[in-house]
């Protein structure tokens, strides 16, 4: 079956709320002892919203013509995104200040951090996505005119592989060695746009793919397990040499994530209270950690992180649909800015 065809991507939309929950147990840290087993698979999260965000733009701008309409499809996506960002940025401003400690060292310094956390890092937990999704998609789009789609993809698993040594890697004599001095200089995050640009070029190439080379769901759950063994082959040898930094970026996640993402765009099927599943996504992932300071930092909640990691969820769930209710009044259709 043709995807470029399909109206309904109702299984994107509720993984997309799956996803959701395992960001949330990313930052929150729920069983924090079995870490290790959980963290490989809920890292696949973000590359997974980084190829749904990238395949469903490309999907619709490859089918525009003119460079009119092309330009005004970049900029309606960048719009939406940007009033996104904005909305939660000013609902947390505050805590936001607090935490980031941008005006420490003088207010015009304070300026200065803020721009850079705004392109190349996160202003608000977990921000650095939305900015790192318009960045990479726009660069991509824009390149497009330019390069094909395999040398955008050399360049891009460069970056990639590079966010992987600085992540996972980062404690390996080499990294240390000669990695540091490019971070510092560079201002390169494994937590920006450099690592969204890989994921955002693999989703353009699935959207321009032929249906003709499309992969039966039985080789794509073959690919899917063998990117499963390699995620956890990768974190055994990770662990055993203490080499990670942080857990952000695997070598194997690429393995995983492609094929399991065809999987679900071969799903069609009818989910009930799609809306709610999709919008809760969005205000889950952009409202979790938020909140979690807050709880912690404002109001001292002592709680275990199985129990916050409960109360954030439902408190997520419980404003999307306030959200989804209130924004039908006139006064606050500017509610549906928040996702």
């Amino acid at each position: 079956m043709a995807t470029t065809t399909r109206h309904n991507y109702d299984s994107v939309d509720a993984a997309k709320f799956v996803l959701s929950i395992f960001v949330v147990a990313i930052h929150v840290r729920p069983f924090d002892a079995y870490a290790v087993y959980f963290r490989p698979i809920l890292r696949a999260a973000v590359p997974l919203f980084f190829l749904m965000t990238s395949y469903f733009f490309f999907n619709h701008h490859k089918n525009l013509s003119g460079l009119e309409e092309r330009v005004l499809h970049i900029e309606k996506y960048v719009s939406r995104n940007l009033r996104l960002y904005l909305f939660w940025m000013l609902i947390f401003l505050i805590p936001t200040i607090r935490y980031r400690q941008w005006f420490s060292s003088g207010i015009l310094n304070g300026f200065v951090l803020w721009a850079r956390s705004f392109f190349t890092g996160s202003t608000f937990i977990a921000s650095w996505f939305i900015m790192a999704a318009v960045i990479a998609t726009v660069l991509v789009a824009v390149l497009s005119r330019y390069l094909s789609n395999r040398s955008q993809l050399l360049f891009s698993l460069m970056s990639f592989c590079v966010c992987c040594l600085m992540s996972n890697y980062g404690n390996t004599a080499y990294v240390q060695a000669h990695m540091s001095v490019f971070v510092q200089s560079a201002g390169f995050s494994y937590n920006s746009y450099w690592v969204a640009l890989f994921w955002v070029v693999v989703g353009k190439m699935l959207a321009e793919r032929s249906q003709d080379k499309a992969l039966s769901a039985k080789t794509l759950s073959l690919l899917g397990l063998v990117g499963i063994i390699s995620l956890y082959a990768e974190q055994i040898l990770i662990v055993s040499h203490g080499w990670a930094v942080a857990d952000d970026c695997y070598f194997s996640l690429p393995l995983l994530c492609v094929p399991l993402f065809l999987l679900l765009l071969r799903f069609d099927v009818r989910i009930g209270h799609v809306r709610f599943l999709r919008c809760a996504s969005t205000v889950t992932f952009c409202l979790h950690a938020n909140l979690q300071f807050i709880l912690n930092d404002y109001c001292h909640v002592n709680v275990s992180q199985n129990a916050m990691f409960a109360i954030v969820l439902i408190a997520s769930w419980a404003l999307t649909f306030s959200i989804l209710k209130l924004e039908k009044l006139p006064h606050l259709r500017w509610l549906r800015y928040s996702h």
